[in-house]
């Protein structure tokens, strides 16, 4: 998982935003999981749950937000693999590290370098839902949320990609060239593919921190025109490009080009000049 945007989602069973199940390994990257339900009080999750056996595992980068669980103690992370090692630098919406860390571990400032609310309260999210779990009623809110940094948050450039910035024990051969050190060196765009890094270091989470430019934010219906699923921005002199919210790449057009979308959903347009960008998101019905 790299550059995902894991929101709203609702559970009765185990995680509702990611579960990890057991004697496998992956990675999770620079991904937002916030906002997220479980309503199993016996083995809930609202974040991510990882299950036994799970090794040379990668998490990092990533932002752990107001997720709940009807399990105590399990709001945003929880792992059945003891003393599970490789998940540093991300940041958990609650006072104290998570339980089931590594033991050895956590005498590091910040442990494992994760950060809490104890030293940063809120990441400062643009527009984030104000709700927990999926609530069909309220779908135009989810739609419309924007879930990248403010220019203010306290989570801009504390990403890690560079070995030199990775902390002991990390840093190491064996970690770096088997686990999250490499795999973060890796991660060069952001879910609406804007380039990472655009400061010292790369930003937590799904989005990159885009500083403002001459491109003013446009707003339908008064900058671009939507119509039947066809895009035009008038007089935009420039390089258009379309992402799904998974970050794939789905056209790219030169300036007042028109763009046609072959599906209703969320998109995210670029808009490109020679000094300006700017990213936008698109609801097509």
């Amino acid at each position: 998982l790299i550059n995902c945007l894991i929101v709203n989602n609702s559970s009765t069973s185990k995680a509702a935003g990611v579960f990890v199940n057991q004697d496998s390994y992956f990675s999770m990257l620079n991904c937002t999981v916030a906002n997220n339900q479980s309503t199993d009080a016996t083995d809930g999750v609202g974040g991510i749950f990882i299950g036994n056996n799970i090794r040379w595992s990668r998490i990092a980068n990533n932002i752990f937000y107001n997720n709940i669980s009807a399990t105590s103690g399990r709001a945003n992370f929880y792992s059945a693999t003891p003393d599970f090692k490789e998940i540093f630098n991300n940041y958990f919406s609650e006072s104290a590290i998570p339980a089931s860390f590594d033991a050895a571990l956590t005498n590091a400032n910040p442990p494992h370098g994760n950060i809490t609310t104890a030293t940063l309260a809120d990441p400062l999210f643009v527009a984030p839902t104000n709700f927990q779990g999926y609530d069909a009623t309220k779908m135009t809110e989810i739609e419309a949320a924007d879930w990248r940094l403010s220019a203010n948050s306290g989570l801009r450039n504390m990403g890690l990609s560079a070995r030199a910035n990775i902390p002991t024990p990390y840093n190491s051969t064996a970690f770096f060239n088997n686990s999250v050190g490499r795999a973060a060196s890796t991660v060069t765009t952001d879910l609406a593919g804007n380039t990472r890094k655009m400061g010292s270091e790369i930003d937590m989470g799904a989005y990159e921190f885009v500083e403002a430019t001459g491109v003013e934010r446009v707003a339908i219906p008064t900058k671009y025109i939507l119509t039947n699923r066809t895009l035009f921005v008038p007089e935009f002199n420039g390089l258009i490009s379309v992402y799904a919210v998974d970050g794939k790449h789905i056209a790219q057009k030169r300036n007042d080009e028109l763009v046609t979308f072959n599906e209703s959903g969320i998109y995210i347009v670029k808009l490109q000049t020679v000094n300006a960008t700017e990213t936008l998101k698109v609801n097509v019905k």
